[in-house]
């Protein structure tokens, strides 16, 4: 049984990146170069912890205990 005990965490994580990634969307829509480079190092941290934190992809891929996830990650 995969220890799911991160899911909050990493939902939490997912989410935040989700607002990142929109945000470095609007800069670079409105050619706000400046803003956009200020958001790498926060967006470069979030993936640094989703990665420590999510199991294998197959696991996450293919376990129902991380169907949530998965699809919240995948959207």
């Amino acid at each position: 049984m995969p220890d799911t005990s991160q899911v909050p965490r990493l939902e939490l994580l997912a989410q935040e990146l989700d607002r990142v990634l929109d945000i470095e969307f609007e800069a670079l829509q409105k050619q706000e170069l400046d803003r956009f480079e200020q958001l790498q190092a926060g967006k470069t941290e979030l993936l640094a912890e989703l990665s420590r934190l999510c199991p294998p992809a197959q696991e996450l891929q293919t376990e129902p205990d991380w169907a949530g996830l998965h699809d919240s990650l995948s959207t």
